[in-house]
């Protein structure tokens, strides 16, 4: 019996302080000065519910008998419940003046609402706040709103202004759902002078449409992450109207987020929407993957290549929400002969572990983190768009070891993806983007300082968390894009093309044997068969112009449609590249037998890599094995490599997977996550 099986047959076990700063302005308000009388600013909340229906064929629009207090609203399938807690439906900022986000978080009592779908089809919903807002020093509406922060149930708190629209929360809700909200305000610790007799109030706004499918969790925007579409006609990433449909998953319009160098965020942050960004102002860019459960129905952990894998079902979910089954019960549903067998006649789903606290150990598995997952529930995550590269010349010019094991990462097409690290020093590299810091010793991971963050992220607070990729993180990408939300999904792409095209871009021709690739190149074809087409620049760019033998970092060759993009997650400009062929990609997937004889001297929280002892559903591996051909080894470690590389050119692809020992190499390279 092999060793997935064995495992499947596995039995059921049991299992900043409010600073002392007062700015005199607004040390106690920000609303009006009656005497010496000072007020605190109130949020006057009502519910505007408005609801547009798709078809006549769902409910129409109706009133509710309004109470004495009004905290009940209907209109169509949708209630929302306000704070029965709170007699005036007021918000109160307090204490009125700036305080910090780790004490706003610790202090501020939350305003409770709970939107409900009585209906039999999903919804879609948007919460926003309809404001009214003054200010005697003529700041904008835009300016005041920048220093108002916000939280959203235990989400990292945001700026309102740094959302670029009022709303505050997005996504779908499943029928006979309930999703409670518990929202949070306070004036930011930074606020200027400028925002005294400064007036705000708001009502709190649900809009909702009746949606054939299961909308996704909307992208949380954390400080630094700005909202970027692509300008097709401009070739050019320009700054999102987060108030419109700038993403969209049925058209593989996957959510993208870009972070801008120091000395251009102030700009970017308070710029209108449709702002270019150019590529020279940008040091990241993101693409959101949000939480979801699947189905894979047949062709599981099959032991011969299976050209053209199936479908893999996805339904995004709500919030926090798990709706798939426990692991136990879609592990004992796998059939012998590589099918999914429905329970009691219905179809079962799992909810990915990505996305899953790993700290429960759903009573299958004897330990925690054996199913992966992270050390809390989550919306999803900000997966690099790109190999990650680096602006240090010397480790660009001469990439060896030395030169390259202490510099600052970026993600941008076009650039030389970062290698001669080993896994070690990988990891301790991607925690910069949160300015956290690896103890060898201990294997403590904690947080720096504020003020280093050349990225824009954590600099008003610590929460948000980055780290490199872990298998788990690989197979919710993969997942994803072999549905019908990713390539997979593409019309424009035949069933032959549905596999991601391959970066063919080898650097050590143009080098001289300094390895590695430009990020985001294609070669327009799985069809190579065992022929190794690899070239300098590779074929195309990301956006689908043609890389010319004599160019190398821009390519300015004819444009061709999907050339480039079909290398993507998505096979368009929204999705995740450089996930097949060029550089191997470590993953923080680690064999523990053998882990004690490699770079870590102590093994970091194991909420940052997975363990490749256990058979974990979702990241890949066993589930996947062989589709589109790939090479699927017996995991062994100590460590992995993903994508596959130069060598064994046929055998790359999403679902490929090797053992390594994670040292330092010039076709070896990894991709960074952040855990809003």
């Amino acid at each position: 019996m092999s060793r997935e099986k064995r495992m499947m047959n596995r039995k059921k076990t049991n299992n900043r302080n409010s600073k002392s700063i007062e700015k005199k302005t607004i040390t106690e308000h920000i609303t009006n000065i009656v005497g010496n009388k000072k007020l605190l600013i109130t949020m006057i909340v009502t519910v505007l519910v408005l609801v547009t229906l798709l078809s006549t064929s769902f409910a129409m629009l109706m009133k509710s008998d309004s109470s004495e207090k009004q905290d009940l609203y209907k209109t169509g399938d949708l209630i929302v419940q306000l704070d029965k807690d709170n007699e005036k439906n007021e918000i109160n900022i307090n204490p009125a003046k700036p305080i910090s986000d780790e004490y706003g978080i610790a202090t501020v009592k939350p305003y409770t609402f709970t939107i409900t779908n009585t209906g039999t089809t999903n919804a879609s919903y948007e919460v926003y706040l309809d404001e009214t807002i003054t200010n005697t020093h003529n700041l904008s509406n835009d300016k005041v709103r920048q220093y108002i922060r916000y939280q959203i149930d235990d989400e990292t708190p945001r700026s309102l202004g740094g959302q670029g629209s009022n709303i505050i929360v997005r996504g779908g809700i499943h029928p006979n759902e309930n999703l409670t909200f518990r929202l949070k305000l306070w004036i930011d610790i930074d606020a200027p002078n400028e925002m005294e007799g400064t007036t705000y109030t708001a009502k709190v706004g649900v809009k909702g449409k009746a949606t054939n499918r299961m909308q996704p969790n909307g992208p949380e925007l954390v400080d630094g992450l700005i909202p970027v579409v692509y300008n097709e006609k401009n070739d050019q990433w320009i700054k999102a109207d987060t108030s419109t449909s700038w993403y969209n998953y049925e058209t593989q319009k996957w959510a993208n987020a870009v972070t801008v160098t120091s000395g251009t965020r102030k700009k970017y942050t308070e710029a209108a929407s449709g702002t270019p960004i150019p590529m020279t102002d940008i040091n990241s860019m993101w693409v959101w993957v949000p939480r979801y459960k699947y189905r894979i129905p047949d062709s599981i952990g099959s032991s011969t290549n299976v050209e053209t894998p199936p479908m893999i079902d996805v339904i995004f979910e709500s919030r926090y929400n798990t709706t798939g089954v426990k692991e136990e019960i879609y592990r004992n549903s796998i059939q012998d002969d590589g099918t999914l067998a429905d329970v009691n006649d219905e179809k079962i789903y799992y909810t990915h572990p990505a996305f899953k606290n790993g700290e429960n150990s759903e009573n299958y598995n004897t330990k925690p983190y054996d199913i992966g997952g992270w050390d809390k529930e989550l919306t999803g995550i900000w997966i690099s768009k790109f190999f990650p590269g680096t602006d240090d010349a010397t480790c660009n010019d001469t990439p060896i070891d030395n030169n390259c094991k202490d510099v600052n990462p970026i993600i941008k097409p076009d650039i030389k993806n970062l290698t001669y690290q080993n896994i070690l020093i990988k990891f301790k590299t991607e925690l910069k983007f949160g300015v956290r810091k690896y103890d060898e010793n201990t294997g403590n991971v904690t947080f720096t300082t504020n003020s280093k963050n050349i990225y824009g992220i954590n600099t008003k607070n610590n929460m948000v968390d980055t780290h490199m990729m872990k298998n788990i993180d690989w197979g919710s990408m993969a997942y994803l894009s072999q549905s019908r939300y990713g390539k997979m999904g593409n019309k424009d792409f035949d069933s032959y093309n549905k596999e991601v095209y391959r970066n063919n871009s080898a650097l050590y021709i143009l080098y001289n044997g300094y390895g590695g690739s430009y990020t985001g190149r294609s070669n327009n074809t799985i069809d190579v068969g065992y022929k190794n087409d690899y070239s300098g620049s590779g074929s195309y760019s990301y956006n689908n112009n043609k890389c010319l033998e004599s160019e190398s970092s821009t390519c300015t060759g004819e444009k061709i449609k999907n050339a480039g993009t079909g290398a993507s997650t998505t096979g368009t400009i929204y999705g995740i590249y450089d996930v097949s062929g060029s550089s191997y990609q470590n993953v923080m997937a680690i064999f523990i037998d053998t882990v004690k004889n490699s770079y870590f001297k102590a093994l970091p929280n194991q909420k940052y890599y997975d363990s490749l002892n256990n058979s974990i559903l979702g990241d890949a591996t066993w589930e996947t094995k062989s589709w589109y051909n790939d090479r699927s080894e017996t995991l062994s470690g100590p460590f992995l490599w993903r994508g596959g590389g130069l060598v064994l050119t046929y055998t790359c692809g999403l679902y490929f997977h090797q053992n390594t020992k994670g040292d330092s190499f010039y076709i070896t390279t990894f991709r960074p996550i952040i855990i809003p």
